[in-house]
C-alpha cells in the first residue's frame, strides 16, 4: 500500500465538515419535480406493448381494436413485423391516450402474433445449440491438469453461478416530452443530460417521417433524478416513441416505462 499522510485538521477544507446539499431542502420537503411530476397542459400518456415471449419474430401487428379505445390519440412501432425479437419484455410499440388508464386499455388491445422461436436459459443450452449461439470466449492461464495433479485426492465438482442483478431506481426509466414548433423539450430522468440532445435528434432524422433534427433544438431538463446507477444515459427506445407521438398527436407526451 502506498504511504498516504492523512491532511492535519488545520489543513481541512470539507473531511469531517458538515456539507449542505443543494438539491436537500426541496427533496426534503417533496418540491423536487421529477420527470414523472410533469403534468404540463394537454399531456398525453403512454404505455409500452412488449413481447411476451424471450424469443420470437412478429408475424402481424393489429392496432385497430386500440384506436376504438376511448381516448386514444396515437401509436408509433417500435419494431415492426418481421423483426426478430430477442427478449421477454423487448418493446414492440407505444401508443398514447388522454389518461393513463385509457393507455392502459389501448395497449392491451394490440393484437399482435409472434412466430415462438426456441432459446437459452442455462449455460448447458448454450453448449447444446451448436452453431446457433456462439458463446463468449474462454480463457485460462496456467496448467490445470497440472494443478488437479498435485490437489489433494478429494474433489469437488459443481455448477456455480451468479445471479443477475438489476438496477433497481425509486424513478422509473422514463421522459416527458412537449414538442412545440421546431423546439423539442425533454424532462428526461437521466445521468447523461449532456448527450440526450443528439441522441435524441440522431435517432429521430433517421426516420424519413419526421424530416432532419438538430440537436441544438433539443432542450434537456433534469433537475433532479430518482436513482440511476449506470442505467441511464440514453435516449432509449421509449423516449424516441415518447418524441414521435409528442410529434404525430400534437401535443406533449408522457412516456413511462412501465411493463403493459
Amino acid at each position: 500500500m502506498p504511504n498516504f499522510d492523512w491532511p492535519a485538521k488545520e489543513d481541512r477544507s470539507l473531511i469531517s465538515t458538515r456539507i449542505s446539499r443543494l438539491d436537500g431542502p426541496i427533496k426534503a420537503r417533496g418540491a423536487a419535480k421529477y420527470s414523472y411530476d410533469r403534468n404540463l397542459e394537454g399531456m398525453l400518456q403512454a404505455r409500452l406493448v412488449t413481447s411476451p415471449h424471450p424469443h420470437a419474430r412478429i408475424k402481424k401487428i393489429d392496432t385497430s381494436a386500440a384506436e376504438k379505445v376511448t381516448g386514444f390519440r396515437g401509436a408509433v412501432l417500435i419494431n415492426d413485423v418481421g423483426a426478430e425479437l430477442q427478449w421477454m419484455g423487448q418493446e414492440i410499440l407505444a401508443v398514447a391516450a388522454d389518461t393513463e388508464e385509457h393507455a392502459r386499455d389501448a395497449a392491451t388491445a394490440v393484437k399482435i402474433e409472434y412466430e415462438i422461436l426456441p432459446h437459452f436459459v442455462k449455460e448447458e443450452d448454450v453448449t447444446q445449440a451448436g452453431n446457433q449461439v456462439t458463446p463468449a470466449d474462454e480463457k485460462a492461464d496456467g496448467d490445470a491438469e497440472a494443478a488437479f495433479s498435485a490437489a489433494d485426492t478429494v474433489t469437488h465438482e459443481g455448477y456455480y453461478g451468479c445471479s443477475t442483478i438489476n438496477h433497481c431506481c425509486l424513478e422509473p426509466h422514463g421522459q416527458v416530452i412537449d414538442w412545440k414548433g421546431d423546439e423539442i423539450t425533454v424532462y428526461a430522468s437521466t445521468q447523461a443530460v449532456g448527450r440526450i440532445g443528439a441522441d435524441l435528434a440522431k435517432n429521430l432524422s433517421a426516420d424519413p417521417a419526421m424530416g432532419q433534427v438538430s440537436p441544438s433544438n433539443v432542450v434537456v431538463l433534469t433537475p433532479v433524478m430518482g436513482g440511476g446507477f449506470g442505467s441511464k444515459f440514453s435516449i432509449d427506445t421509449w423516449g424516441i416513441a415518447c418524441a414521435k407521438l409528442s410529434a404525430c398527436c400534437k401535443s406533449s407526451c408522457s412516456a413511462r416505462c412501465r411493463s403493459c
